[in-house]
């Protein structure tokens, strides 16, 4: 089954434009407790599929309630640079038809990572959109064409 991605359309001034490709996904958690859709960017260069700061927000998550991962095991940043990480447990992920009708796919995950930006560069990551990693991405066959611009998932066959 073919699930279309949602396109962006990104035109940096005296270049070619270039597209990023989201995946609304369902959510749902016992602890913290939320059943919310949040907008997932997918992201092959992400090992793990990770919840941003304004999802976070979104959600009414408080870190204070999740577990902090130890230093060393923080997701890096594009500089390489540590962001802090913490986890929630048992996260189930359903992907719903276009017309939220049934569900097409559904995982549940043990963990999820949470990343939490410092304070000092909010004003750059309060935008991010969460990422849709290579633990999930691993799972589909991802297709891009963009000359069209198109993108879409291939869900296995059960």
């Amino acid at each position: 089954m073919k699930v279309p991605l949602l396109v962006n359309e990104l035109k940096p001034p005296n270049c070619l434009p270039s597209y990023q490709f989201f995946l609304p996904v369902l959510l749902v958690c016992k602890y913290p407790m939320f059943e919310k859709q949040v907008t997932f960017l997918v992201d092959t260069g992400a090992t793990y599929t990770a919840l941003q700061d304004r999802d976070i927000k979104r959600l009414k998550i408080q870190y204070r309630d999740l577990e902090r991962k130890p230093e060393k095991e923080w997701a890096k940043g594009v500089a390489g640079e540590g962001i802090e990480t913490f986890l929630i447990r048992d996260v189930r992920m359903l992907l719903l038809s276009a017309r939220h009708a049934k569900v097409i796919w559904e995982t549940d995950l043990p963990t999820m990572e949470v990343l939490r930006h410092p304070q000092e560069k909010w004003e750059e990551t309060k935008g991010l959109p969460s990422l849709l990693g290579m633990d999930l991405l691993a799972n589909f066959r991802l297709v891009i064409d963009n000359s069209v611009p198109e993108a879409y998932i291939e869900i296995p066959s059960l």
